[in-house]
């Protein structure tokens, strides 16, 4: 009987040294699970927090205000159509937007003789824009880059996005822009890893 008693008792404690261990590791596990619920809280809480941010100075300062708003209304209407009649009629869209100058100019709004977006069946729509000052916000006249994200497509083709930049001044006087010129395609996909 001895002889069974030793051999059954580290028996018992190797076991229970295994069930704390499980014990130990399970709580690491549960944990680790924690964490990442956690972080993902986290990420959440900072992305309504920059929403809250941007609502919180929009509404401190009416001019950054007002030519937000500018840039939704104006770019949306450059980068959307579906047709080569909504092409063509971009922009009378956003005359309220344009100084008499700039509703004149071409620059931005650039022409289609040759009707491209009838012949191929171009379709595009407006994802996203964001200003970006060039000079400060307290003068009477706001230089910057309009960053612009679009969707365009073929009719039966898949949608692409594409990001597209132009130089603008916004006349804070008037709250239109005086001056809108294209500068060209942005590739994002070079600077992506």
């Amino acid at each position: 009987m001895v002889k069974s008693k030793d051999r059954i008792l580290p028996a018992v404690i190797r076991m229970v040294v295994l069930v704390i261990a499980l014990g130990v590791a399970g709580l690491g596990a549960a944990n680790l699970i924690i964490t990442k619920s956690a972080a993902n809280d986290v990420r959440t809480q900072q992305t309504q927090n920059k929403k809250k941010l941007v609502k919180a100075l929009n509404s401190q300062n009416p001019t950054l205000n007002k030519l937000n708003n500018a840039t939704t209304a104006v770019f949306s209407a450059m980068t959307t159509y579906h047709s080569q009649a909504d092409y063509n009629a971009r922009k009378s869209h956003v005359k309220a937007y344009l100084t008499d100058d700039a509703y004149k100019s071409n620059d931005g709004f650039q022409l289609d003789p040759d009707k491209r977006v009838e012949h191929l069946q171009l379709n595009m729509s407006y994802v996203d824009s964001q200003f970006f000052p060039t000079t400060p916000m307290d003068q009477p006249s706001v230089s910057g880059q309009v960053f612009v994200q679009y969707s365009s497509w073929h009719t039966d083709k898949q949608p692409q996005d594409g990001y597209v930049v132009y130089d603008a001044t916004y006349d804070t006087d008037q709250n239109k822009f005086s001056e809108i010129k294209y500068v060209g395609q942005y590739n994002i996909s070079h600077y992506q890893n």
